[in-house]
């Protein structure tokens, strides 16, 4: 009898040994996951800044777009104007030459 209670103190003694071990080895994944964490937790702030930025520059890219497609329009018009007062100009002094000639 007293082999069998040593041979179950041996073996609580190794699995409390197997416990502490096992304790032990979660432990280190633990820390090396906590590092692992942080690094991906700021390559997600990097990534969320450059996709920030990436962003503003698109907008930026629209609005001038915008600006120019706008620009070119208002080009367009004012050339119309500009030869519709031509025109406009043109027979009012023709008007004003019959008039003296008269």
């Amino acid at each position: 009898m007293a082999a069998k209670n040593h041979d179950g103190e041996d073996e609580k003694k190794q699995l409390e040994e197997t416990l502490k071990m096992l304790s032990d080895r979660k432990k280190a994944v633990f820390e090396r996951t906590k590092e692992s964490d942080e690094e991906l937790r700021k390559i997600r702030e990097e990534e969320m800044a450059v996709q920030m930025r990436l962003q503003e520059i698109r907008s930026e890219d629209i609005e001038r777009d915008q600006r120019d497609r706008y620009e070119a329009r208002l080009n367009v018009e004012l050339k119309k104007i500009r030869q519709k007062y031509e025109a406009v100009k043109m027979e009012n002094d023709e008007l004003k030459k019959d008039k003296v000639d008269r």
